[in-house]
């Protein structure tokens, strides 16, 4: 294999661990003293058992853990040694205390690398409550809940909090009795509304909060199941709840990590970063499921697995088509009326072509995947803009060629944490949802109709379709693909991750990349397979006339920068750049030089004002201007399906281009001799916005697209792609199709990657 998994080998991710296994040698010109781990964090149950770490190394390595702890060992005690990739094998004991953390060091010549184990605990550090909501009769009476801390009963206090309540105190005498908060309720006298009260208990920082609701005189709670909610309305409409009907459900999402649900936008460019803690996503005993919207975040009611009740009064149900899929809209936190722990669903196990509607708003593993770009983070966006869009779509790839957005928050915690995306496949769990994407998508003919209606266009969300259904993962532990690329399920034929033209010889000494953009026959050669000169490799990227004539390709920026970004307004660790190393596993001319805001860009030029870019543009273009890629397909072991990925941003309208931007409207076409030309697939390129003119259709970043070619293609000595647009049609800085419908001249379509995969 060529040397190209070094990626991964430079940018670890720290995972769970759990045996001895035996080391591999490493590949040759691996830098002296690498050392790592597949993930940086695991979480360990309370009860005894073991943990399995991979290691990552090329020599030597020592494993080392604090010799304070000693419920959690290596075979032979605190430490361990080992050579070259292998397996490491800990133990620990049960944990009948609260919660604890240790930090495991490997260290391999000069560089060390950490891996942090968390094990839950028996007692809690702080506070919890078994039940977070209960609701009581109109009679009252006496009432508790369990109570879970390690705290001393003597430090707890108790307040309360009456919500929307025009009742005297109606709660009473609120004291701890063994492991249970104990209270009183007074009855309800002439009352025909719910009443609430917020217990709060408090230790110090420590603090719970029990909701305490109480039902009116003559109001009896019925429950009701999902099935039977969904089947009231029969055709796409809705329809308001008028009776108190308590719908009962397992809650899937969790916002701690900032991906729990989808957010919004309030204008262009004025986020609501509240709106994902005021949603859930609830799965019934059945496995159906449905989206359920609160009027105010709701999060500190619930947890994630935790069975709910919500009384559905005065709700809103909605039933879409399109996929089929209902909601509930309407309700205030003080509408759950109970709330449990509960245990974790078997998510049923899907492939990306096996997904229905059935399966909207469930837990759903989406197994044999992968991410089929090799670059940036997950949210590869100019932070400048970060305001105005809320999430964006990661392409998941199967073996069949199928494809499934994978939706990331630009504000949760792994949009952008400092490590690459990974390399190899496996699979990702999740909530299957249905979310648009307008600044990647855009529908001319739905924003027709709706601004026929007085809606104006700078505010229309909801148009932009990205397919029936994505998938929503909570955490980036749900993203079990491997680090690993050789893991993977398909295999590289050739790949464009950057453009360097600098020489080895005028480089600084820490560079030395591989010269690989022919400013002169404006040809980019790949940079997969790494070998020492990619011009010797067999193919060719680069733009040209339907005459032939060859344009100019210049370096460009891109936004790949890895981060992490602290929203601050700095960038933690500028030089891992985007992630992206050269023959020579060298990555220093794609460095951002300064920790200050950057944008998260991977500048074109860095310290040296030459010929280097993360991406490469070109601008002249008309429908008869193309990017094109040949190469060979004849190699041995190629299986279908043959496909090429791609990820390219427009014109940023602007004071130099505000009328007319680059081609909206693309398809890619496939030819087995360079002359005739068959089209596989269309796309659209949204324009990268101005910072004085956004619009809800632009897109800050880079757009990816993944499309399988005919099986024709395969066992060929020479094959082409080009990317060519259809229309000469273009946008500008106030429309996504301007009058008169032409393409600027001076505008450029930017592409940051470009590569051929094929199963193994």
């Amino acid at each position: 294999m060529p040397l190209m998994h070094i990626d991964m080998k430079k940018y670890f991710v720290i995972i769970p661990l759990l045996a001895v296994l035996s080391c591999t040698k490493q590949e040759e010109r691996v830098p002296l003293y690498e050392i790592g781990a597949l993930t940086s964090e695991y979480n360990l149950g309370y009860e005894a058992s073991e943990v399995t770490v991979e290691i990552l190394s090329n020599g030597d390595f020592t494993a080392v853990l604090p010799e304070d702890t000693p419920w959690i060992r290596f075979p032979d005690g605190l430490s361990a040694k080992g050579r070259g990739d292998c397996s490491l094998t800990l133990s620990y004991d049960t944990n009948r205390s609260i919660p604890r953390s240790v930090v495991m060091t490997l260290t391999s010549g000069t560089n060390t690398s950490e891996v942090i184990f968390h094990q839950d605990g028996l007692l809690s550090a702080g506070i919890s409550i078994s039940e977070k909501c209960i609701t009581v009769p109109a009679e009252g009476g006496p009432a508790r809940v369990r109570v879970n801390t390690a705290l001393s009963k003597e430090s707890l206090s108790f307040s309360v909090n009456y919500v929307q309540s025009e009742d005297e105190e109606w709660i009473h005498d609120v004291r701890m009795e063994g492991n249970y908060i104990c209270f009183d309720v007074a009855p309800i006298l002439n009352a025909e509304n719910f009443r609430h009260a917020r217990i709060s208990v408090t230790s110090g920082s420590a603090t719970a909060v029990l909701l305490v609701g109480q039902t009116p005189s003559g109001v009896t709670l019925r429950d009701i199941g999902l099935a039977t909610l969904k089947a009231t309305l029969t055709k796409a409409g809705s329809t308001t709840i008028p009776e108190h009907i308590v719908l009962l459900g397992q809650v899937l999402n969790d916002s701690s990590f900032g991906n729990g649900a989808e957010n919004r936008n309030v204008s262009v460019d004025i986020p609501d970063r509240e709106w994902k803690y005021g949603v859930l996503y609830l799965q019934d005993v059945d496995g159906g499921g449905i989206k359920v919207n609160f009027d105010s975040r709701c999060d500190d009611l619930v947890d994630q697995f935790g069975m709910v009740g919500i009384d559905l009064f005065g709700a809103t149900l909605t039933r879409e088509e399109a996929p089929l899929r209902y909601t509930l809209s309407g309700l205030q936190p003080t509408s759950v009326v109970s709330s449990k722990g509960g245990i974790r669903p078997n998510p049923a196990v899907r492939s990306i072509g096996s997904l229905g509607e059935g399966d909207l708003y469930t837990l759903v593993t989406v197994e044999g995947v992968e991410i089929p770009f090799r670059k940036g983070p997950y949210v590869p966006l100019d932070i400048r803009y970060i305001s105005y869009i809320t999430a964006y779509p990661v392409t998941l790839r199967d073996k069949s060629g199928d494809t499934l957005p994978m939706m990331i928050n630009a504000d949760c915690t792994f949009s952008r944490d400092g490590s690459g995306m990974p390399q190899g496949s496996g699979s990702v769990t999740g909530v299957l949802v249905h979310e648009t994407c307008d600044h990647v998508e855009w529908d001319t003919e739905a924003e027709k109709s709706m601004t026929s209606q007085g809606i104006v266009g700078d505010y229309v969300a909801g148009i932009g379709n990205i397919g029936p259904w994505q998938i929503r993962p909570m955490r980036k532990s749900d993203i079990a693909i491997s680090e690993n690329f050789e893991e993977g399920f398909s295999e590289l034929l050739y790949e464009w991750r950057y453009c360097a033209s600098l020489s080895a010889e005028d480089a600084p000494s820490d560079s030395y990349p591989v010269r690989n953009c022919d400013t002169l026959s404006h040809t980019v050669y790949p940079t997969y397979p790494a070998v020492a000169d990619p011009t010797s490799l067999p193919a060719r990227f680069y733009c040209e006339n339907t005459s032939g004539e060859r344009a100019e390709i210049l370096p460009c920026n891109d936004f790949t920068l890895l981060g992490p970004y602290e929203y601050g307004g700095t960038i933690a660790a500028p030089e891992l750049g985007n992630g992206v190393t050269d023959y020579y596993l060298r990555s220093a001319q794609w460095r951002v030089v300064s920790a200050s805001k950057t944008a998260g860009i991977v500048y074109s030029s860095n310290k040296w004002k030459e010929s280097n870019g993360s991406a490469w543009k070109a601008d002249h273009w008309s429908t008869n201007r193309y990017w094109c890629v040949s190469f060979p397909t004849d190699k041995e072991g190629i299986k279908s399906p043959l496909s090429v990925q791609v990820g390219f941003n427009g014109c940023a309208l602007g004071a130099s281009s505000p009328n007319r931007g680059a081609p909206r409207f693309w398809k890619v076409e496939c030819s087995l001799n360079g002359t005739e030309w068959s089209k596989v697939a269309d796309y659209t390129v949204p324009d990268f916005p101005a910072a004085s003119s956004r619009r809800v259709w632009q897109l800050p970043g880079t757009k990816y697209i993944t499309v399988n070619l005919p099986d024709n293609m395969i066992g060929r000595e020479e094959v082409y792609v080009r990317l060519i647009p259809s229309e000469n049609k273009a946008g500008n800085a106030l429309s996504y199709v301007a009058s008169g419908n032409n393409i600027g001249e001076t505008s450029y379509n930017a592409i940051n990657y470009f590569a051929i995969r094929y199963n193994k």
